[in-house]
């Protein structure tokens, strides 16, 4: 009677073929006999580590693989010897999840939650480990385009060549690796009659060119935010009001004319004055 494998090992069976059948199935019977009696769970020695890496870089699915396959570096042991680490989702349902993400979460942002578990050949499972891989935005949007200075002759129309000047934002321009789009939001400024304040680039209040100004200027910087909310502000450019044009007279009559001084019949008309 065979009763081990050392037995099977040992008789005088032919063919070859036989006896080779013969002790294959008693070592798998020794083996399931052993799985049914392990109860004891693995455990896990050093538990894996989210990882977090910039939506700038080039190669963030290689990392979600690498991570995900190695269970974001978690080590385990078993008194068998034999197990496996598994996570909650399969591959591409986790990477789909990781994916979809990026609906809910500003520019280009991902992140996926994980529970990875160490399981063994009598299926007995360890404590989940909870971990997470995400990808975040931390760059500031880039001013490829900065603003320019302007300089204009006072005109009744000063006033709103100014305002227009502010809302184009000096004609700067922006872009973000990780948004789609960018948000401009506010100035910043400083008079020449030294009032400082900031306002929203498209809303205002914008600064007021004084009436009796011949010579006005106010200088100012644009803020950007890509969708994550980082900033930039452009370089500082100025607005110049300038009067360098003499006083025009006419003879019409003197009533109710803003801006005019009475030299016998004539009237002189200033704009900035």
């Amino acid at each position: 009677m065979v009763n081990s494998l050392d037995d099977c090992l040992k008789m005088r069976i032919e063919p070859t073929q036989i006896r080779l059948k013969i002790c294959l199935l008693l070592l798998m019977i020794s083996v399931q006999t052993l799985w049914s009696q392990d109860t004891i769970p693995p455990v896990i020695v050093t538990p894996g580590i989210s990882k977090t890496t910039g939506c700038e870089g080039g190669n963030i699915m290689g990392e979600f693989n690498q991570w995900y396959s190695t269970a974001g570096g978690t080590i385990a042991t078993d008194n068998s010897g034999v197990f496996v680490l598994v996570a909650n989702l399969p591959f591409n349902l986790a990477l789909a999840r990781f994916n979809a993400s990026a609906d809910t979460l500003c520019g280009n942002t991902k992140n996926v939650v994980l529970e990875f578990r160490a399981i063994d050949q009598a299926n007995n499972v360890s404590e989940p480990v909870i971990i997470s891989f995400s990808v975040i935005d931390t760059l500031a949007p880039i001013i490829f385009v900065r603003p320019e200075a302007s300089a204009i002759e006072c005109t009744a129309s000063s006033q709103d060549s100014l305002n227009n000047w502010i809302k184009n934002k000096g004609g700067a321009k922006a872009s973000d690796i990780c948004s789609p789009t960018v948000n401009w939001t506010v100035f910043y400024y400083q008079t020449s009659t030294g009032i400082r304040d900031s306002a929203s680039i498209a809303d205002g209040p914008y600064p007021q060119i004084p009436i009796d100004a011949c010579n006005w200027n106010v200088i100012v910087s644009f803020k950007v935010l890509d969708e994550c909310g980082n900033p930039s502000v452009t370089p500082i450019r100025a607005f110049d009001v300038k009067d360098t044009k003499p006083p025009v007279f006419s003879l019409r009559q003197a009533s109710n004319v803003p801006n005019k001084t009475v030299q016998g019949n004539a009237i002189k008309f200033e704009q900035c004055s």
